[in-house]
């Protein structure tokens, strides 16, 4: 399964430094690869943590990436809390 990061937007080099370390620091993410302007985020949907889905929540809401992707990893074993925060 990839994930895509379409036209972010980098108000500095430190924020464009900061979203590559906090997607270094996701377990669940492979090799980030960025073509045009298309980040391209690789994961195993079946070995995504419940911790991991948060954090790539948070990830996508501070870069406003859309959620509706991860809404394809919502799944019975993460807390209901989780669930409805992807449906937001």
């Amino acid at each position: 399964m990839e994930l895509e990061a379409k036209r972010l937007v980098f108000f500095s080099q430190q924020d464009e430094r900061f979203f590559f370390e906090w997607i270094g620091r996701i377990g669940c993410i492979g090799n980030v690869v960025g073509r045009g302007d298309v980040i391209y985020l690789p994961l195993d949907p079946d070995a995504v943590l419940e911790e991991e889905v948060w954090e790539l929540a948070a990830l996508f809401r501070r870069y406003r990436i859309p959620l509706v992707q991860l809404q394809m990893l919502e799944a019975g074993r993460y807390s209901r809390a989780l669930r409805d925060a992807l449906r937001e």
